[in-house]
């Protein structure tokens, strides 16, 4: 068996760029960046487009705020309770400059959402071109950076991959450290920047775990047991890669000892054998979302063709996955047998937990990227030589095609009322001087940074009877009676069973007024301190 001999074959010697007219070295250079840099461009433009045509949930606007408190000196995030991703090293700090450009306003996780999916973008290209050039390099990259662009459709592909900071910076690291695998001359500083862009996505999210260090530690660690050729960068890597966990341990540990962010936990629970089989079939469902292919339950209509068309993209990373995995101890490459480890490591997480009942296709978010990465390296030379670059080329038009029209329907994409109701109730407060309050979590942050702070309005839940702080994504010095007096809450219309409870608790407002399909119950009293939630307790 020769594992992984096709490292650096049938590729077009790319180390040393010269064009068949022997053109300069630095005008090549200067034309291919002027192509990427273009190309970076109009991907953002398009996918701010996308992002903007949503409305910025609390899940966004919380990451705003925590980006204005480094801002503010708050470099660790001291007293805040994060979710069980903190995006602490990934991105926070981009947030930070957009926040120092914009201030604290929605367009920062519009903005962020389009730099990062384009980034995405641009990277799978990068990796599906490898060092090939000419037709085949050029078909590679449009291959992977088309399919990528292309799969979010309406409103539910821009939440998954365009609005909130998700997993999707997970994936645009993990992109960036194979692009540095496959292209990278092996030297320390290699090494190096593969173990320090390593540990950045793991500390900011500990799924960079399973789809980067694990396949990277399991492939190369494989190889050079094997002893194959290039065994001895194998070995590096695959210290790299288990270092990187290990320094990981070693900042998290550091960072709460010097009294920084809380991490929520989650426990990653087993399912039953009782309930896999539903397990899978909701992963089924749930790949066919993460593709833009979900073509279940709806009537056979013409509408019906935009996610048919998804699931050829669909069919050619699942046939690249069946292929590769086949031929795993073959003539293969590093690069794609990570890949296919990353792919299977991720959907098994997630069918053999209980994710796959509650959770959705977020927790498998770089399965679409890696697995069109994959499609788009092992499947364009077969294509070529079967002649099927015509279909191919069809294929990618239609998705390009598919994308125009999303784009020009963009902000009729947002629902009747999707954040106006945000928009009415921050302008209301802040004609009637209310500047600090508390609320549910989905109104509280939304409605601060909707009014660049001018209100203030703390998240909190109902818990045994009574209101008490939120249990994730909160700072606790929000909730201090001696620096801050709540005056107001803000609850759901159709929320009676808080606005009894809040009632019960502090007596009846002096005035309940009714705006934007909620109610703002105002009393003449502080209503601090409230309860601390389970995990503070």
């Amino acid at each position: 068996m020769t594992f992984g001999v096709a490292d650096a074959g049938a590729r077009n010697d790319e180390a040393t760029p010269v064009a068949d007219d022997q053109e300069p070295r630095a005008a090549w250079w200067r034309r291919r960046s002027v192509l990427w840099i273009g190309a970076a461009i109009l991907l953002f433009l398009c996918d701010y487009r996308h992002a903007a045509s949503r409305p910025v949930s609390s899940d966004g606007a919380v990451n705003v705020l925590q980006a204005a408190d480094l801002l503010h000196g708050n470099l660790l995030l001291t007293h805040w309770q994060v979710s069980d991703v903190s995006f602490y090293l990934s991105d926070l700090p981009l947030y930070a400059v957009l926040v120092l450009i914009f201030g604290p306003v929605p367009a920062v996780v519009h903005v962020g959402a389009a730099i990062v999916f384009s980034a995405v973008v641009l990277l799978a290209a990068a990796l599906a071109k490898s060092g090939f050039t000419g037709r085949e390099g050029a078909l590679r990259a449009l291959f992977a950076g088309v399919i990528v662009f292309g799969t979010p459709l309406g409103s539910e592909g821009v939440n998954l991959y365009l609005s909130s900071p998700d997993h999707i910076s997970t994936v645009a690291l993990a992109l960036l450290v194979l692009v540095v695998i496959d292209r990278a001359a092996p030297s320390w500083r290699t090494w190096l920047a593969i173990a320090l862009i390593s540990v950045v996505a793991e500390t900011s999210d500990a799924l960079a775990i399973v789809v980067l260090a694990l396949p990277v530690a399991l492939v190369c660690g494989l190889r050079a047991s094997r002893r194959l050729p290039g065994w001895r960068h194998d070995a590096w890597l695959c210290g790299c890669a288990v270092g990187s966990v290990g320094v990981t341990l070693l900042v998290e540990a550091a960072l709460a000892a010097a009294g920084g962010f809380t991490i929520s936990k989650v426990a990653a629970d087993f399912t039953s054998a009782s309930v896999l089989p539903a397990a899978l079939t909701r992963t089924y469902q749930q790949v066919l979302s993460l593709f833009g292919a979900d073509y279940t339950g709806q009537p056979l209509a013409a509408h019906v063709a935009v996610p048919l068309l998804h699931v050829a993209g669909l069919a050619l990373a699942a046939g690249a996955i069946l292929v590769t995995a086949r031929r795993f101890f073959g003539e293969i490459d590093r690069i794609d047998q990570i890949l296919l480890v990353a792919v299977a490591a991720n959907l098994a997480a997630f069918v053999l937990t209980k994710e796959a009942i509650i959770g959705t296709a977020r927790e498998f978010l770089p399965v679409m990227a890696f697995g069109t990465v994959l499609a788009s390296r092992r499947l364009t030379e077969p294509l070529i030589r079967l002649r099927l670059v015509p279909a191919l080329s069809a294929l990618l038009a239609g998705y390009l095609v598919v994308s125009v029209g999303m784009l020009a329907r963009a902000p009729s994409q947002i629902e009747p009322n999707a954040g106006q109701n945000t928009a009415v109730l921050t302008a209301w407060l802040e004609s009637n001087h209310l500047t600090y309050g508390l609320g549910d979590y989905w109104n509280a942050s939304e409605i601060t940074v909707q009014s660049r702070g001018a209100v203030a309005v703390r998240p909190v839940l109902v818990l045994a009877g009574r209101l008490a702080v939120m249990d994730t994504e909160f700072d606790r010095t929000w909730y201090d009676a001696v620096a801050h007096r709540a005056t107001f809450l803000i609850v759901k219309r159709d929320d009676d069973r808080m606005r009894t409870i809040a009632e019960a608790e502090y007596g009846t407002p002096v005035r309940a007024v009714e705006v934007a399909r909620s109610w703002v119950l105002i009393w003449d009293r502080n209503l601090l301190p409230v309860e601390p939630s389970v995990r503070d307790r």
